[in-house]
């Protein structure tokens, strides 16, 4: 009978912080580089044999869809939608909520193998808090997390020796559809490879076929396709030590921005010597790097404390996660050999998740941004809870007060990155009214351009208006040209800019809900949640200025 009501309490508990992420989600507007993912849907439909052949206008030109980074299969799910329900946004994010769900699956039973005692905590912390709860938009994020969880359930979840073999195949076919939907998915395979060789069950190293076969076939459909293969044309890195340490200092930044989680074990250090220690060390650490390195002038000084706030944070939560793994090996190694023993391998398997997928992201990604870091906060959340676990002195209060922060953030993140989204739904056609006004009293007919990027493209196109190309477009006397604020303007020709003069303007003020802002302007470009590319970025500050500026300007040219 207890049995009985666990599964139904299980089951109406997941089912709960499913509602709750997908509330977040469903009436979101399309966002960031969701439009490039629905253009490549569109282009999908209407020529499926030859999917990156089309052209896409990303950054101010239009190139062929192969140029993109990551390979197609998220645009694939989207054009099935759309060919059953059209573009609904409701239909679009209800199919990816599936995702979400998938996630909150296999995370809870990685959680209950783990740190039974805390696995609804620690999935309702990871789905609502500020790592992904945000991040669920039409991109390739939320499914690769999904394929991630799924791979790594199917390896570290205790199973008969019977069942071992279905395990690797599907950990094997997992792996090779979470390569199709991002390529960081790679990092799979070398996992795979070690916990044969940890478990030795050499006998199923046949596995390792079923993912090449899969980049095989993906790379023989591209080259049927534009005649090359993407995987060896995608976007290089830099991988000078200046540029993979400044990428570690962002990636720093980042984590400690949405790991307030950390809060559970503030208490605990402060009561131990050692502990006291290392939050002093992370805080003098924080307060060198900004002496040396995060002047910035005109810089509100709240962003400059958070981000000191962030590297200290992101730095105490990567002590955490090493020390904890490293005591949790050292105990097992008093017991039995450490690379030996069946035992060790999940705890080996968990390190390498952690460690691998963020090698993974400072050195091969070309930008930090918070969801490059959603496929190892699982890990850091499994790993932390192991602490809470055996550390029962850690006080409940404590755990609760990090668990309200973290879902509390969360929530406002994704709160305020609604807003900030539907700022380009709402605007775009009250923008194209007031051309149209304008063109009835110049009594002409002339052409509605727009430049910007990002969910502003969709929903400019959407009412009409015409894509600026940077090489292509002729604008003509006449013409008008609109440009967001928050969006890059400089992909605008400097003989066109001449010409153009601003005749309207819409403000779009900033409310309540987005004084924590996820977007912001400053210092020279857009940046935040979804781009840390500069120390002078942060992944969220506090911010009362506009959210956007919309300028209608008026080709002249006499």
């Amino acid at each position: 009978m207890k049995l009985f009501k666990d599964k139904y309490k299980t089951i109406i508990i997941l089912l709960v912080i499913w509602f709750v992420a997908t509330a977040f989600n469903i009436t979101k507007a399309v966002h960031i580089d969701d439009t490039a993912y629905l253009w490549i849907a569109e282009n999908i439909l209407a020529n499926p044999l030859h999917p990156m052949s089309g052209m896409l206008n990303w950054e101010g030109e239009a190139r062929p869809i192969y140029k993109t980074l990551n390979p197609i299969a998220t645009s694939y799910i989207f054009a099935a939608t759309i060919s059953l329900f059209g573009e609904s946004e409701i239909a679009l994010h209800l199919v990816f909520s599936l995702f979400i769900l998938a996630a909150i699956v296999f995370f809870y039973l990685l959680a209950k193998h783990f740190v039974a005692s805390w696995r609804y905590l620690l999935t309702a912390m990871f789905i609502l808090g500020p790592s992904v709860l945000p991040s669920q938009n039409l991109m390739s994020d939320i499914p690769a997390l999904s394929l991630w969880l799924a791979f790594f359930w199917l390896l570290l979840c205790p199973t008969s020796e019977k069942d071992r073999a279905k395990r690797y195949i599907f950990a094997a076919l997992t792996c090779g559809f979470a390569i199709l939907i991002k390529y960081s998915s790679f990092f799979l395979l070398p996992i795979l490879i070690v916990d044969i060789i940890l478990r030795k069950k050499w006998r199923y190293i046949f596995v390792l076929a079923i993912p090449v076969f899969i980049v095989i076939g993906w790379s023989i459909f591209n080259f049927l396709d534009y005649g090359k293969i993407h995987l060896l044309s995608s976007q290089n890195t830099a991988f000078d030590l200046y540029a993979i340490s400044k990428r570690f200092s962002l990636w720093l930044v980042t984590l400690g921005a949405v790991a307030p989680f950390s809060l559970i074990f503030i208490p605990k250090l402060i009561s131990s010597k050692k502990g006291g220690l290392l939050i002093i060390a992370c805080l003098a650490a924080a307060e060198l790097s900004s002496f040396k390195n995060w002047e910035f002038a005109n810089e509100p000084q709240v962003s400059y404390f958070l981000r000191k706030l962030f590297f200290a944070n992101g730095l105490l939560v990567l002590s955490l996660v090493i020390g904890i793994i490293f005591k949790k090996l050292y105990d097992f190694r008093s017991r039995h050999p450490l690379f030996t023993n069946p035992v060790n391998v999940p705890y080996l398997i968990l390190f390498l998740w952690f460690l691998g997928g963020s090698v993974l992201v400072i050195i091969f990604v070309p930008f930090i941004a918070v969801r490059h870091l959603i496929g190892v906060v699982p890990a850091i959340l499994l790993i932390l809870g192991l602490n809470i676990n055996i550390h029962p002195q850690i006080n409940k209060r404590s755990l609760y007060a990090g668990f309200c922060l973290t879902v509390g953030m969360g929530m406002l993140l994704a709160l305020s990155d609604w807003v900030y989204a539907d700022v380009y739904r709402v605007s775009a056609p009250i923008i194209m009214t007031q051309v149209r006004k304008l063109q009835k009293q110049a009594k002409a007919d002339s052409t509605v351009w727009f430049g910007g990027h990002w969910g502003w493209q969709w929903y400019a196109q959407k009412v009409g208006m015409r894509q600026y190309d940077s090489w292509n477009s002729i604008l003509e006397s006449g013409d008008y040209l609109v440009m967001p604020l928050v969006e890059r303007q400089w992909w605008i020709k400097p003989e066109n800019w001449a010409y153009l003069v601003p005749v309207d303007k819409l403000t779009v003020v900033s409310t309540p809900a987005t004084f924590v802002r996820i977007m912001t302007n400053w210092p020279f470009s857009p940046a935040g949640f979804y781009a840390v590319g500069e120390p002078q970025h942060l992944p969220w500050t506090i911010l009362n200025s506009p959210l956007e500026e919309f300028t209608i300007y008026e080709f002249k040219k006499t």
